[in-house]
């Protein structure tokens, strides 16, 4: 369901009206997607991710770049849709986006929220080794530990 902003509620240099529609959740220390269509004959310009008011220090990436810091974007021209991969999600990293379509005159936006969620620890243990050993397989999100040790 999407719902239109008011005037007031736009960053400053914004003054075209933007939906709300993407609402994208993840997890302390993973990485996030974050995909923004755009419409037919837009494929040629640039696109870009930015938070705040979106002025030139706000922009965290664009497609020009495909890499900066943390950030990685895509453009599928054939779908209409740029994602931007953000990496190693701190909770700084909450809050407030926009995609951003680079157009002579006013550029046009689409907000975004970012909500992120406590990073949980997996613990799954079984026996092996005819119980003289454990395995447990310890998951921090997306990045996998695996443990040996002697049971006494």
């Amino acid at each position: 369901l999407l719902r239109r902003l008011k005037k007031t509620q736009l960053p400053s240099k914004m003054t075209l009206c933007a939906v709300v529609g993407i609402h994208v959740t993840g997890y302390v220390g993973s990485e996030v997607k974050v995909s923004c269509s755009y419409g037919q004959g837009y494929e040629s310009y640039e696109k870009y991710l930015c938070k705040s008011n979106c002025g030139n220090g706000d922009v965290l990436i664009k497609t020009s770049e495909s890499r900066k810091n943390k950030y990685v974007i895509h453009d599928d021209k054939t779908a209409r849709i740029f994602t931007t991969t953000i990496v190693d999600l701190r909770s700084v990293d909450a809050g407030k986006y926009w995609c951003g379509v680079s157009k002579f005159g006013k550029d046009i936006y689409t907000e975004v929220e970012l909500k992120l969620k406590p990073c949980c620890i997996v613990n799954v243990c079984s026996p092996s080794f005819p119980t003289l050993f454990s395995v447990c397989q310890f998951s921090l999100v997306t990045l996998p530990v695996l443990l040996v040790f002697k049971v006494r």
